[in-house]
């Protein structure tokens, strides 16, 4: 499993947004697309049938989850010297 975002040019029938929810992903009303934590080529291969474009999501460098502790106390040790 690993994060995805999938995008589609039409609005769907209500029994295939069912089928994405079973497979992991949810709807993003703000940002207009489907996310979530699923299989990739499950994913790939359902989405396929309404021609949706599926994207993988990597961490962004320096975010506090890819660094864990670390990071945080990094970012404290910036915030003191200001």
């Amino acid at each position: 499993r690993e994060p995805l975002t999938v995008t589609f040019a039409a609005a769907l029938p209500t029994a295939f947004s069912t089928r994405l929810r079973g497979a992991g992903l949810r709807w993003n009303k703000f940002l207009q697309h489907w996310e979530g934590m699923a299989d990739h080529e499950a994913v790939a291969a359902l989405v396929a049938e309404h021609d949706g474009a599926v994207r993988r999501i990597e961490a962004q460098a320096g975010s506090d989850r890819e660094s864990g502790s670390d990071g945080q106390k990094e970012h404290n040790q910036k915030a003191s010297r200001s």
